[in-house]
């Protein structure tokens, strides 16, 4: 089963579903994967970082770089990039693998579509995806059992994590 959280960019993705992981984590949902988290200077946002939540271990995921003659956009930082795709092949079945976020260098084949291709049939995943790319990613996704939840109409956290928490159980994890 593949749950997507989706909004709109800056909306709250990835708080919310920081939440959400605490939320099932004290339900006893075994969940493995990352965050992600801004990363600002003087007030810029400079890129993200990748925190592993099964050690806790913060690292640099994205940075932000100049694209030439296609303004700026994001480049994966190799540690970062290498504990992402680390995490997403250690998943197993029984966990819910979190993946904040599956984007445009996934789209493409690249980033962490190589790994995530790979464990789609066998885990359960619980991805972030913007909402302008949603209907892209699930053509991706191809015939897979998914359910979306999008925070800007579902706002509440028990509501979704509790359809979550039933969806896992069903199928006992």
């Amino acid at each position: 089963m593949i749950f997507i959280l989706t909004g709109p960019v800056h909306s709250g993705k990835s708080s919310f579903l920081q939440q959400l992981v605490e939320w099932l984590k004290q339900r006893k949902a075994r969940v493995r994967g990352f965050l992600t988290k801004p990363v600002f200077f003087n007030d810029k946002r400079l890129g993200y970082d990748l925190i592993d939540l099964i050690s806790g271990h913060k690292v640099p995921f994205l940075r932000n770089i100049e694209k030439p003659g296609r303004g700026q956009g994001f480049a994966f930082e190799p540690e970062g990039l290498r504990i992402a795709v680390e995490s997403i092949n250690q998943a197993t079945a029984g966990e819910l693998l979190v993946v904040d976020e599956v984007g445009i260098a996934e789209l493409k084949g690249k980033g962490l579509w190589p790994a995530l291709r790979q464990v789609l049939n066998r885990v359960d995943c619980l991805l972030v995806v913007r909402e302008s790319l949603l209907s892209q990613v699930l053509g991706l996704l191809g015939r897979q059992e998914i359910e979306v939840f999008r925070i800007e109409k579902e706002k509440k956290l028990e509501t979704i994590g509790v359809s979550i928490k039933r969806a896992l159980n069903e199928r006992k994890i």
